[in-house]
């Protein structure tokens, strides 16, 4: 990927800002995948516009700049987004959140207990397959995923 990193707010970072800043075009000003460095947020917006307007030098603008821990890596093409790799921890917590939903489901439309329903649904092959993570199953709407062990239940009886 083609990557931009500037280390601090330096001359060349407030070149990039501002060349981002007066672009009037929906296209990007930038053929960069990445660019990762100092944030040019809100708190410091009105200086950024100062400097672009002339009414404050360079010099000046960067002089002024208070350090920021605040730090931002931005994917600017599809092609950058796609290295982006779920963490475990987060398919895990979407896995909790339909596990929550489909045990709800079974308690209601079968009049089961939290024990008789979670002995069924972590038996089942449907939760199998969810905590699979190369299923990706993971990805679908609980209602998919409740679904599909209803089929399940069904095709036991």
């Amino acid at each position: 990927l083609k990557t931009l990193r500037f280390d601090g707010y330096t001359e060349e970072w407030l070149d990039f800002v501002v060349l981002n800043r007066i672009n009037n075009t929906e296209q990007q000003a930038h053929d960069y995948d990445l660019v990762e460095g100092p944030v040019a947020n809100d708190k410091i917006a009105t200086q950024i516009y100062k400097y672009i307007n002339g009414i404050i030098p360079r010099k000046q603008f960067l002089n002024e700049l208070v350090y920021s821990p605040s730090h931002q890596i931005c994917f600017c093409t599809v092609q950058s987004l796609q290295t982006i790799e779920l963490k475990k921890a987060t398919i895990d917590s979407m896995v909790f959140h339909a596990d929550n939903d489909v045990l709800q489901a079974l308690m209601c439309d079968f009049g089961l207990s939290e024990m008789e329903a979670s002995k069924i649904y972590y038996k089942s092959n449907t939760y199998t397959q969810l905590a699979d993570h190369t299923t990706e199953l993971y990805q679908k709407q609980w209602q998919e995923i409740y679904e599909m062990l209803n089929n399940e239940l069904n095709k036991k009886k």
